[in-house]
């Protein structure tokens, strides 16, 4: 470090840091100021007549007064001065203004006007931290009833659908009895889903990072794996927020929505789902999106997912939604339909390029329309085209698209 130093002052440049800073005053009174290169080129000019004036004109840090004039007393007016001026020495002299007073004091006073940015900065940061700390999460009621706050431009399309459905992993994010927001907290085997939607009228205020940690330790157990989370694509504040929750992006789906009516078609060899059928039907589907997964650049480091007890239970007390494709006894194409959704609909790669997924997804569309269930939807992953292809020519369309990231627990 390289100092200069006169009567009542002393200045600083540390050529680590970059930064120029200094000392005035003597006893107990004492002053701490980050200063310009200019102040430090000139502070030791013979034509300078009070060099701790021209040093007062830099940013105060902090001050120390006992005058005889009132009782002693120290205001810290930035509390990283210690980091700023490593090399002083400072002497804490009667109370210690509070982070009110000194707020107070920095806008009234036309000689701290160039501390009132990071003053405000850091007063925003302690409330959002006080506030955070009010956050909780419960069980949330009457969904319908959110959905005027919600922005449906920027909340994930399945999250506002679940709105309606009385969805069970929705959660309200509350500001002691107040909602400011709402999470999906969902667990399926190792893996769990988290999305954390604050209400537009209360974001930037730190409730969704609070939320966030919250609905984390709500899912996390030793056999948690990995965490998925989605946000709307070309949303940078979204993305930001998630990557602070430490998600990394993966990939990119299209959420489509049919935009025809029933068409007629021959009939096919397609019926429910039993559970004589779970290891050929999980089988191929696992193969099939495993090389979708590698086609598409997203996922090099795709296996294919395994068969186990635990899923086929839950397909077994889902088989009323499972629908499978037959030829010669073969069973060559799965699909699950949940509601008026498309999910995980699959050929057996031996025999893909043959129209049977073109048959396979009117029929699945006729049978929502039939229901009456809503408007068919589906989503196709950004760079499967052989998917997207066949969706566009069969009377779908884009409405919106997600980013999904991921996060490993273990």
């Amino acid at each position: 470090m390289e100092f200069k130093e006169g009567i009542g002052w002393r200045c600083c440049y540390d050529p680590e840091t970059g930064r120029y800073t200094a000392e005035t005053g003597g006893g107990p009174n004492h002053n701490l100021y980050e200063i310009t290169k200019e102040i430090y080129d000139h502070v030791d000019d013979p034509d300078v007549k009070w060099p701790t004036s021209l040093i007062s004109e830099g940013r105060h840090l902090y001050m120390t007064v006992n005058d005889r004039c009132g009782p002693p007393y120290t205001v810290i007016l930035d509390s990283d001065y210690k980091k700023i001026c490593p090399w002083a020495e400072t002497i804490t002299t009667g109370a210690v203004w509070g982070d009110d007073l000194t707020d107070a004091a920095v806008e009234v006073f036309a000689s701290e006007a160039n501390n009132r940015e990071q003053r405000r900065a850091k007063k925003a940061a302690r409330e959002k931290a006080a506030a955070a700390n009010r956050i909780t999460l419960r069980k949330a009621d009457d969904l319908s009833s959110y959905s005027p706050q919600i922005d449906d431009t920027d909340a994930d399309a399945d999250f506002f659908a679940d709105l309606f459905e009385d969805e069970e992993d929705i959660f309200a994010i509350c500001l002691d009895e107040k909602t400011v927001g709402l999470s999906v907290i969902a667990r399926e085997g190792d893996s769990g889903f988290l999305y954390i939607y604050v209400f537009p009228a209360y974001r930037r205020r730190g409730y969704g990072y609070a939320a966030a940690r919250l609905a984390e330790q709500q899912i996390l157990s030793p056999d948690l794996r990995s965490m998925e989370t989605a946000y709307p694509e070309n949303d940078a504040a979204a993305e930001s927020f998630a990557e602070k929750c430490g998600f990394t992006k993966k990939y990119a789906s299209a959420r489509m929505k049919y935009r025809g009516e029933k068409v007629e078609i021959p009939p096919l060899p397609i019926r429910p789902y039993e559970d004589k059928d779970y290891l050929d039907a999980f089988t191929l589907s696992a193969e099939a999106f495993h090389q979708m997964r590698l086609e598409t650049g997203c996922f090099p480091e795709s296996v294919p997912e395994t068969p186990g007890e635990e899923s086929r239970e839950h397909w077994r007390n889902t088989a009323d939604e499972r629908y499978v494709y037959v030829l010669d006894d073969e069973i060559v194409g799965y699909a699950h339909v949940e509601g008026n959704e498309l999910d995980s609909v699959s050929i057996k790669i031996a025999h893909q390029g043959k129209g049977l997924g073109r048959g396979f997804v009117r029929f699945l569309v006729n049978l929502i329309l039939e229901k009456g269930v809503g408007v068919p939807c589906l989503w196709c992953v950004v760079g499967n085209n052989k998917a997207r292809q066949l969706y566009d020519s069969l009377g779908f369309e884009e409405v919106s698209r997600q980013v999904f990231a991921l996060k490993n627990v273990l």
